[in-house]
């Protein structure tokens, strides 16, 4: 059986080999020792309610 070629891997597998090359990048450049912080990402899920005073209705 042949060595399967870059097309015909999964996309996970791919995915797999791009993680761990960006991590072993990030432990090169010190991102992993405490130096660095990662950006958070709100999550689009929730929706925010916007925050209302306390208006007195006139009778």
């Amino acid at each position: 059986m042949a060595k399967k070629g870059p097309t015909e891997r999964g996309k996970k597998d791919l995915d797999r080999i791009q993680r761990g090359a960006k991590r072993e990048k990030q432990k090169a450049d010190g991102a992993l020792d405490g130096r660095y912080r990662v950006k958070v990402v709100p999550n689009k899920k929730r929706t925010r309610r916007p925050w209302r005073k306390d208006v007195e209705e006139d009778p």
